[in-house]
Order: C-alpha cells, then structure tokens, then sequence
C-alpha cells in the first residue's frame, strides 16, 4: 500500500475513529505527511503519528507507519491521536497542570516530565481504547516490538510494557522483557501490578493520579540505559503545545506544592481531589509561586519549540502582579468653560436676522409677526464643568546592583513592584521609561518614553549585577530640564542607594549627587516615590531629608509590605475618595 492508498483507507476511517470518543466531537481530517522530512516540518519528529494542542490537527508519518507495518491499524491509531483531544490531556491548561505534577515527582529528573506525562497519557488512552471499545492495542505495540532491536531496551521501557501486559491480561513477556534473575523479576511483577492499578482507578480522574504514577518509575530513572528508540518513537504529544504560549491559563502559576496550578480555580477548586505530595515554601506573594528559575524550565518543556525566555519571565512578572495592579496617579485637569444654550427670548426689530429661532418662533405660533412672536436662543457660560485627568508619564528606575539578584533565578520584589506600576501606568495611557542601575557600572533603559508593554518589560526582568546601587546622577539624563509633560519619577532600591546619594559617583561635577535628586523631582513635576528594598530604621536621617524634599518613601520586603505600598500609593495620589 503506497502513501496515498494508504492516506485514503485511513481517512475514510476518520468519523468512525471520532464515533469511538462521541459523535458529537468534531476535528478536521488528519495531516498526512509522505516522508520523515515533511514530518519535521509539521513538528512531528521521532513519531510515526502526534497531536497538536494548539490546533487540535492530528498528523501521521505515511511512511513510518509502513515501516512498522502499521497499515491495518488505523482505528487503533487515529483514536489513540483523538484520545488526547478529548481525553488526556485534552487542553493546553491540563496538559500543564499535568506537567507540574510529574516534576514534583522527578526531583532532579525534572527533565524526563514531558516523557513520562506522555507515557501515562498512552496508558489512560489505550487502556480505554482495549478494554472499553474492543480495539487491538497490544498488537500494535507487537509490531512496533517487532521492529525493535535487541539492545533497544530499557528498565522504564519494560516496565512501561509489563504495565500493558497487566491492563491487557497478557501473559507475561508477551510485551515485556521477563529478566532473568529472580529479584528482578518480582521487582517488575510487583511494580507492573501497581502501575496497572494506578491506571484503573484514576482513569477516571486521571491529574489525581499523575504524581503516583511518575513515583513508580522514578527508582528506574537512575539506572543506567535509560533511553530508548522505542520510548522515543511514542511521543506523540512531546511537542502538542508548541506555538501555544500564553494558550494554557495562568501558566506560570505552578503551586509550590505540586497539586498543579494555583488560580482562580486550582485543582481542589474544580472538583479534583489534592494529591499529597513533597511541600516547599514557594517564592513570592503568600510564598504560592515556584521560583522563577523552575518556571522558565517549567515553560520550557511544555513549548519546547517555541520557548522564549524573555516573554515566559516577563509573563511571570505580569501575572504575578495582575492582583496587586492599582490605577495610576492621574493630574486632574480643569476643563475650560464652555458656552451652553439657557432658552429662548425674544427677538426685536433691530436685532440680527440672523438670530431668529424659527423653530422656537413657529412653536409659539404658526402666525409669524417681527417683533410680537419671534424669538432668539440665549446662551451662557458653564463654569462647572466635570474635570478632566491626564494621566502623567513614569520614570521607573531600579537598582540593577549585585545585592539586587537576578530575576531570573530568584523572585525579586523589586521587578514585582515595578511591573505592578508599570503595567497600571501603561493601562491608564501614560507613556513609561524603565532604567536599569548598577553604578558605578551598568545601565539598561527602555528607548524612550514608550507604550510598549513587552519593550518595559524586558527591561524590568533583565539584570546587570554591577555596582553597588541605582545611580541617582542618572537622573540627569532626562530630568536636567523641566519636562513638557509632568512625570512621576518612581526608584526601587534598598538602603545602599543612600551611600550612592552621599558618596555616589559624580557625572555632573557641577552638582551633588543630592541636587541632582531635588532637580530632577522638580523639572519631573510629577512627585517622587523611593521604594526601599530595606527597613525603616536604617538611614532615617537621610530618609527624612528625602521626605522633606518631597519624595515619597516606602519599604517593600514581603507582600504585606508591597500590598501597604500599593494602597498608600493609591490612596495618596488619588485622595480619600477613591
């Protein structure tokens, strides 16, 4: 059977295959590709047949399904594809909280998550396909087994098998390899028994039991020749998300506790059973967060072929931050008056003709006499009109000095406060500039004054680690001269920023680094506000000076601190009514 014969056989199998799951599910007919090459580019790699989540569009390799002489199984195959559609994973947010959960599972074998969520996939899908619609899925794996060469074996792969083995009622080595000593033996039996059990009583809850079943093979993961060509060739949904990033749901909300992702409706929350699993504090606000290092490695199994680092940190910021985002400071502005109509008089001999309201004239009278019934609009100054506001642009500055650490590998307090009003500012219409400081050193700035939120933000999650503070004569860059439109000048930094204000470098050598300061509150004509990454008490002589200039003072260490400043902030600038 050639490839076209054997796309058209298959593809008049097609609705059958979908009847298998529920006539009511609708999917487009699958991709065919005719060699391996064509297959890559459909992201299909190492597979003979995948799914991809983004478009829900199954894809089949024509010709390695004939190398494994697969041919007469095409109900088998096209069912299983349409099983992770609407079964397991079924959607990009499952597939995620599915990954979550093998991780925890995999300490320090985080890496093989995306094979094992795959593997227990396979499981859940053929158990249902052999044993609830007749199908023949162990055949399938005979073939595939018959192609197999002697050494392609693995501890994982085997048991992987002698799982089937318990689900199908084989006997075993049907599928699996029956090792030759004794221990070893029983070690599969017993193991095999419980990862049979795990697919029969979560099949119907499946993310419950997705911790347990990557458990049982987790021993296995450090013995030696753990690759397989085999394992490898049933990856069908290794690559499912790629292209879908920002697809799944609040992605970057992975629970500190491994139950899967931590939202406005976790697992618990949508009737899914929480798992026991190893707890950890967690990183951010309430501690509910994985650590930024593990998200971006997180995010980078899940869309292994179109991870960008810079836009998955500058999500976790952002969504992070969504709950605390407050409405930006707004200068009210009063309207000028305006000239609005007060009624009608009457119009006289000798007044503009022009005047007339005729249809007020013709309304008092069908009789139309000059000077008896005619009449004339009246107008008059409002001067109580509604205020406007205009929203002022924002300077943003953060220290970018070691101590500050690296956003990408631990969260940091200060991005966090800085993405809060970043993203409030751009929200409301203003215009946004983000300098990073390590100085004496580095520095990193946005172009301008921009809109753009993804340009702010990859500056906020970047890093320099140079110097010891946010450089105040920085300041001069922009605020040398009193800006055309008012600007809020706002700093996140900790208390080395006031040894930068009483030793710091000197760009301008006609003025201390403190008059730089003063000068550029005074020519933003915005206000000021310094976020000190610190503590009350240390410098308070220098923060009184600060204070007394008119700069705004706030102290973030935990998210009680940054919650305070969110809702001083607020309150302050926009007055007890809001």
């Amino acid at each position: 059977m050639n490839g076209k014969e054997l796309c058209e056989a298959w593809d008049e199998r097609w609705e059958e295959a979908l009847g298998l799951w529920s006539h009511l599910v609708m999917m487009r007919s699958p991709h065919w590709c005719f060699s391996t090459e064509e297959a890559k580019t459909q992201g299909l790699e190492g597979s003979f047949a995948m799914i991809r989540l983004k478009d829900h569009r199954v894809v089949l390799d024509a010709s390695l399904i004939s190398y494994y002489r697969l041919e007469d199984f095409p109900l088998e195959i096209l069912a299983h594809e349409i099983g992770h559609h609407v079964y397991v994973p079924a959607n990009l947010q499952d597939n995620g909280r599915l990954l979550s959960l093998v991780r925890k599972a995999l300490t320090e074998k985080e890496s093989y998550a995306p094979q094992f969520m795959n593997l227990y996939a396979d499981h859940l899908i053929n158990y249902h396909l052999q044993k609830q619609k007749g199908l023949a899925m162990a055949e399938v794996y005979q073939h595939i087994l018959a192609k197999q060469k002697k050494d392609d074996t693995s501890a994982v792969w085997n048991l992987y098998l002698a799982v089937y083995e318990r689900l199908f009622s084989l006997k075993p080595g049907t599928l699996a390899r029956v090792p030759g000593k004794k221990t070893e033996s029983q070690r599969l039996e017993q193991d095999s028994e419980i990862g049979a059990q795990i697919i029969r009583s979560y099949c119907e809850d499946w993310l419950s039991g997705a911790y347990t079943y990557a458990s049982l093979y987790y021993p296995y993961l450090w013995e030696k020749a753990q690759e397989s060509a085999s394992i490898t060739l049933l990856l069908d949904t290794l690559h499912a998300s790629d292209g879908a990033s920002g697809e799944g749901g609040d992605l970057q909300k992975v629970s500190a506790d491994g139950v899967g992702m931590v939202s406005d409706h976790s697992i618990s929350g949508d009737g899914r059973t929480e798992i026991g699993s190893p707890q950890s504090e967690g990183e951010g606000p309430a501690q509910r967060y994985t650590s930024p290092c593990e998200y971006l490695d997180y995010m980078s199994q899940l869309e292994p072929g179109s991870f960008d680092s810079n836009k998955a940190l500058a999500r976790y910021y952002t969504q992070i931050a969504s709950p605390y985002m407050i409405p930006f400071p707004m200068e009210v502005m009063p309207e000028k008056e305006a000239i609005i109509p007060e009624g009608l008089e009457s119009w006289d001999i000798g007044d503009n003709p022009g005047e007339i309201d005729w249809f007020g004239t013709l309304i008092r009278s069908p009789e139309v006499v000059p000077g008896m019934t005619t009449v004339k609009k009246v107008y008059g100054w409002d001067d109580d009109q509604s205020p406007g506001q205009k929203v002022p642009d924002l300077y943003i500055g953060i220290d970018c000095s070691g101590s500050m650490g690296n956003p990408a590998l631990k969260f940091s307090w200060p991005v966090l406060a800085g993405t809060i009003i970043a993203q409030s500012a751009l929200r409301a219409g203003a215009r946004v500039k983000v300098v990073l400081s390590g100085e004496p050193g580095s520095f990193m700035e946005t172009r301008d004054f921009v809109k753009s939120r993804q340009e702010v933000m990859n500056v906020l999650i970047s890093y320099l680690g140079t110097g010891f503070a946010f450089g105040i004569p920085r300041l001069a860059d922009d605020f040398s001269r009193p800006r055309k439109e008012r600007t809020h000048i706002l700093l996140l930094t900790d208390d080395d920023i006031f040894a930068m204000l009483n030793d710091g470098p000197h760009y301008d050598q006609k003025h201390s680094t403190w008059e730089v300061a003063d000068k550029a509150l005074k020519n933003g004509g915005g206000g000021g506000s310094l976020v000190l990454y610190s503590e009350p008490e240390y410098h308070a002589k220098e923060a009184d000076r600060l204070k007394k200039e008119g700069w705004d003072l706030f102290y973030v260490s935990n998210d009680e601190e940054l919650s305070r400043f969110a809702k001083a902030f607020a309150r302050k600038k926009f007055g007890a009514k809001r």
